[in-house]
């Protein structure tokens, strides 16, 4: 927490200046993001699907200074502090006038995973090691007319690598719980040759569960650079109808699990009951 703050010593050893501007900075900057991700409503939420008719009759108690449309039918309201982008299926400013009935297309959040609400209270062993490392988050939303159903995170694997210049192939060793697949380029021999490092190719994460609605995809740059991304997707079913895309630091990958549930439980506090 301190390590932007300057402290100059004189010869006697005493302390003659401190500069805490940047920590003064990165509290208000905390603050506005815990107001922007506070829950719109209190109790628990159940993102309930509603019909059309339902969604027309739904007053906006409580979302004052909100967006409001649907996903899937479910009802949302979204504060606008917490929006890098929105996006309605009818093409319609934000300013149209609001209604629950207006099918959200898709939305960004930049925030920092500091912001999310900890599992139990508490943060996952696989944290450790990390204090030094970015935990911002790049958050993006597709539903309705941009979602194509619980499955396409699962087509992502084939869709995915056809595309790519390079063979992959699977490690027999999981990492951190998930299937690993790794760009090769085939030799002559039968040898595995690896491509080099660089932002070109990309090492692939997959996680299946008993159903598609539990799949995680999650592509890291091989990039030598220590600010390399990961881009993690999975849908939020079946609370919400929608895919989700976080983009992460790829020093953070070993806790991907967490980071998932905290985003998705963030996520499904913006449904309305």
């Amino acid at each position: 927490m301190y390590d932007h703050l300057d402290i100059d010593v004189d010869c006697n050893g005493w302390c003659i200046h401190r500069r805490a501007n940047n920590i003064v900075r990165r509290f208000l900057f905390f603050t506005c993001m815990m107001l922007a991700f506070r829950p719109i409503h209190a109790e628990p939420t159940h993102c309930i699907r509603l019909s059309a008719s339902e969604l027309g009759r739904l007053p906006h108690v409580g979302a004052t200074g909100a967006i409001i449309g649907h996903i899937g039918g479910v009802p949302m309201a979204l504060r606008s502090a917490a929006l890098a982008v929105m996006e309605f299926d009818d093409n319609l400013k934000v300013a149209a006038s609001p209604s629950y009935r207006r099918p959200i297309r898709d939305f960004g959040l930049d925030t920092d995973l500091q912001m999310l609400p900890r599992l139990n209270n508490r943060e996952s062993e696989a944290f450790h090691g990390t204090d030094s490392v970015s935990t911002k988050l790049r958050v993006r939303i597709n539903a309705n007319s941009n979602y194509y159903g619980p499955q396409s995170v699962t087509n992502l694997v084939n869709n995915y690598v056809v595309n790519l210049p390079f063979t992959y192939v699977r490690e027999k060793e999981r990492v951190f719980g998930l299937d690993l697949y790794r760009p090769a380029i085939a030799a002559d021999g039968g040898n595995i040759v690896r491509p080099p490092n660089n932002q070109a190719n990309k090492n692939i994460y997959t996680y299946r569960a008993s159903s598609d609605q539990s799949a995680t995809f999650i592509s890291c740059s091989n990039s030598i650079f220590a600010t390399a991304s990961c881009q993690m997707q999975f849908t939020l079913e079946p609370k919400l109808p929608a895919v989700v895309s976080v983009s992460l630091n790829r020093k953070l990958l070993p806790a991907w699990m967490e980071i998932k549930q905290r985003v998705a439980a963030s996520l499904t506090n913006f449904c309305v009951n």
